[in-house]
């Protein structure tokens, strides 16, 4: 249902392609810029900013033009050293040391 109510609201508040855009690049062009705040901008759910950015950023690509994309959440860096030594150490432990061996220098 509440699809229902984002469609109306999107049409009650029509907002041009080269509109969308700008407000979108300036807000994605800060270092912290949102989906949200373009939504909030523009008066539309986030959701739709979302589907539109992705409907405008394919239309630009055919004139060789990227929209910015959002950041995101910043992703923690995966320790996948720590993580091999982990388990050669739990493989060692359970006399598996043949195996721990060959890839253990391979990881490290």
């Amino acid at each position: 249902m509440s699809n229902d109510i984002d469609a109306t609201k999107e049409s009650r508040n029509p907002v041009s392609d080269i509109e969308f855009a700008r407000k979108w690049t300036e807000v994605m062009m800060k270092p912290d810029g949102t989906v949200q705040q373009v939504a909030e901008l523009l008066g539309l759910s986030k959701d739709y900013v979302q589907q539109r950015s992705v409907q405008i950023r394919r239309e630009l690509r055919e004139h060789n033009v990227e929209l910015p994309k959002a950041s995101g959440r910043p992703h923690k860096k995966k320790d996948t050293i720590g993580v091999a030594k982990a388990v050669a150490e739990m493989l060692k432990s359970h006399g598996s040391v043949e195996n721990v061996e060959s890839h253990e220098t391979e990881a490290v």
